[in-house]
C-alpha cells in the first residue's frame, strides 16, 4: 500500500514535470539558436528598402512628424539581454548587449537620418542614427550594414544583420540610445517583445 501510495503521488507530478520539460526545451532551443547561421525572425513590418532610395522629399510626414524617438526594439526577435548599461562613474559600458543569431534583422529603433556607418576595432561594423530632439542611437558588432551616410530611414527599417565583429565573443547586438551627449539605459524606452 506505501508503493502504491507513492507511485500515485509520483504519477500526479508528471504532468506539472512535463511542462517544465517543454519549457526547458523551448529555451534550449532558443539558446541553440543563438548560434545558428541561419536568418531568423518574421518578415512582419519591415523597411527592405535599396540603399539611397529616399530623400527627404519622399519621406514626407514619415520622418518629419516630430515623434522620431527610438522606442521600438531594434530587432525582428526578442533575443536574450545579456548585459545592459553599467555606469560607475565613468561609463564602462554605454547600452544593452542583446543576445540573437547572426544574420538577424538590426532594425532602425526609430525615423531619422543615418549620421555615421564604420568599423573600428570596439563596436565592429555600426551604425550611428540621428533621431532629432537630442535622440541618437548606435548599433554595434553587425556583419553587414545596408545604410549609407546621409540616408533617411524609417521606424523599424532595416538597416543592418547581425554578427560578432569588433570586440565580441558571441553574435549579438549592442544597442545604445543617448540623450543629449549623455549614453541612457534603452530599456528605459524601448519594451523588449
Amino acid at each position: 500500500e506505501v508503493e502504491v501510495s507513492t507511485l500515485r503521488a509520483e504519477q500526479a507530478e508528471i504532468p506539472a514535470l512535463l511542462r517544465q520539460l517543454r519549457d526547458l526545451e523551448g529555451q534550449y532551443e532558443k539558446i541553440r539558436g543563438l548560434f545558428s547561421p541561419q536568418i531568423t525572425g518574421g518578415a512582419s513590418e519591415l523597411w527592405l528598402l535599396p540603399p539611397g532610395s529616399l530623400t527627404a522629399s519622399s519621406m514626407g510626414a514619415r520622418y518629419d512628424d516630430g515623434n522620431r524617438s527610438p522606442d521600438s526594439w531594434p530587432l525582428t526577435e526578442s533575443g536574450f539581454v545579456t548585459q545592459g548599461l553599467l555606469d560607475n562613474g565613468e561609463l564602462a559600458h554605454r547600452g544593452t548587449d542583446i543576445a540573437i543569431p547572426t544574420g538577424s534583422y538590426i532594425r532602425a529603433a526609430g525615423a531619422g537620418e543615418v549620421a555615421e556607418v564604420g568599423e573600428d576595432p570596439i563596436y565592429g561594423i555600426y551604425v550611428r542614427i540621428h533621431h532629432g530632439n537630442g535622440y541618437e542611437s548606435l548599433y554595434a558588432h553587425a556583419s553587414l550594414a545596408s545604410v549609407e551616410v546621409g540616408e533617411l530611414v524609417r521606424k523599424n527599417e532595416v538597416i543592418g544583420f547581425t554578427g560578432s565583429t569588433g570586440r565580441s565573443t558571441a553574435p549579438h547586438l549592442h544597442f545604445e540610445i543617448v540623450f543629449e551627449g549623455k549614453a541612457i539605459d534603452p530599456l528605459e524606452l524601448v519594451r523588449q517583445p
